[in-house]
Order: structure tokens, then C-alpha cells, then sequence
């Protein structure tokens, strides 16, 4: 059975900071003997459903309820199945939702492609006390040399985004830097970009967001440690370029209002 270390609160955690929005990292959050069997697992799958063509060329490979059956016991099978259970979704709950307003109870769905599903959707769109549904996604992602993510503040739909690094052995310091993912404020004398709704940004928006903001903080690549954020209207964040013969590995939980 796989132990996850998660603080009871945000501000338990390993690295906690509001400046210039809620950023958080917690170290240690698997033990070190099932650590590395995920990672020897994730490294060797080559299995992507999608590519970010033109935008960093990041590769990834989701599991949710909708799919999980078709991953046997392995370590990232395991991983994922206790992201999506009910009790993650409930210190999601309890440390998360109540920076987002909300107009009825949530509710966890595990399948959200299931009949049962689909039906408890439609009969609750005519309800007065409607429930708020939500659904817990993890892909791992492959980005190799060259490869980066553009600044973006995430989808609207997006309530939680935690980011595990799988280094799988202790990496130099200018790389634990370099691979982890930077957070962005405005630069003095200039504005923040506010965009609820922000994919990753092309080239030349890219270089125009440069212009106007600064790097705020940096969650460094490292070894069993799992980086994450409340998303607003400014949390912007991205990776820069990998400059090595390395390949970044990640895994990505997020849960989604549907």
C-alpha cells in the first residue's frame, strides 16, 4: 500500500509562500524504496497520447477512472490509483476549496465518461441545492533536451495541479534549478497579466510576457518532491528550456471541476 506524506495544511508544508500567490512544496511524499520503483517504471514506458507540438514539445501519457483498468499493479498503476481515490479528494477539499467559490456541495467522480455519471449530471442540472462535480486526472510527462513549457496560468476548469519530480538520481545544482517550474509576478512599474483562462502562450506572447514580468520563485527539480499552486487569475508559471541530454520526467495530478 502506498504511504503519501500531505500536509493537513498548505501552510504545513515544506515551502508555503502567498507572494505573489499560494505556492507550496512538500517534500519526502512517497518512501524512498516505492520511489524508486516509480521512477524505474515511468522510465521505461514510451507510451504518449499527446505531444505539445510548436509549444515546447512536452509528451505526455494520462490515467483516470475512465482508463485506470487498463494499467496492471504497477508502481504508476498504484500512484495513480490513490490519486484518485476518495481520500485525496478530500484533503483536495479541505485544503483547497475554499479558495474557490462555489455555488452547491462537491461531489468526487471518479469515471467522468461513466453512464452513471452522465445521468447523475443531467438530473442534478434541475435541482435547487445542485451538487459541484469533480474529477482527478495524473499523467507522467517526458520533456528531453530542448524541450520547455511556455508560461501559461492553467484551465479555467482547473482546481488543484501538483507537479512530482522523478529525477532518479540526485542531479547537479544549475539543473535541479533550470528543470523545475518558475513562477512568475509583474515587474515593477508594469501590470500582471490576468488571465483566468491562459494555454501555453506562443513565441511571441511568450517574449512580450517576458518584457512585462520576473521570476518570483523556483520549485527546483529534485528527488521526491512535489510542487503545486492555487491557480488565479495570475499564477503564472512555466519551465524553461531544457538545456541537457536529460530527460525531465514528472508526474502531474489534477483535479477538475466537470
Amino acid at each position: 500500500m502506498i504511504k503519501v506524506n500531505l500536509p493537513s495544511s498548505l501552510e504545513e508544508a515544506s515551502f508555503y509562500t502567498e507572494d505573489p500567490f499560494t505556492i507550496f512544496e512538500i517534500e519526502n511524499l512517497i518512501e524512498d524504496e516505492f520511489y524508486e520503483l516509480l521512477v524505474a517504471d515511468v522510465k521505461s514506458r514510451q507510451n504518449f497520447d499527446r505531444v505539445f507540438s510548436g509549444k515546447g514539445n512536452k509528451r505526455k501519457f494520462s490515467l483516470g477512472g475512465h482508463n485506470i483498468k487498463d494499467d496492471d499493479e504497477s508502481p504508476f498503476g498504484s500512484f495513480v490509483r490513490y490519486f484518485l481515490s476518495q481520500e485525496f479528494f478530500d484533503w483536495f477539499a479541505a485544503t483547497h476549496l475554499s479558495k474557490y467559490p462555489s455555488n452547491g456541495t462537491p461531489y468526487y467522480v471518479y469515471n467522468k465518461r461513466s453512464s452513471e455519471f452522465k445521468r447523475l449530471k443531467a438530473s442534478n442540472e434541475s435541482t435547487a441545492a445542485p451538487l459541484v462535480f469533480y474529477n482527478t486526472e495524473v499523467h507522467y510527462s517526458s520533456m528531453t533536451q530542448g524541450g520547455f513549457i511556455p508560461p501559461h496560468t492553467d484551465s479555467p476548469k482547473k482546481r488543484l495541479s501538483l507537479v512530482f519530480y522523478l529525477p532518479d538520481e540526485p542531479v547537479l545544482e544549475d539543473m535541479e534549478k533550470n528543470l523545475g517550474t518558475v513562477f512568475y509576478r509583474a515587474k515593477a512599474g508594469s501590470n500582471p497579466w490576468e488571465r483566468f483562462k491562459s494555454g501555453l502562450l506562443n513565441s511571441r506572447e511568450t517574449q512580450r510576457f517576458h518584457d512585462e514580468h520576473e521570476v518570483a520563485h523556483t520549485t527546483t527539480f529534485q528527488r521526491n518532491k512535489c510542487a503545486g499552486f492555487i491557480k488565479n487569475a495570475v499564477s503564472w508559471h512555466a519551465v524553461q528550456p531544457n538545456q541537457y541530454d536529460y530527460d525531465r520526467l514528472a508526474i502531474v495530478i489534477n483535479i477538475v471541476e466537470i
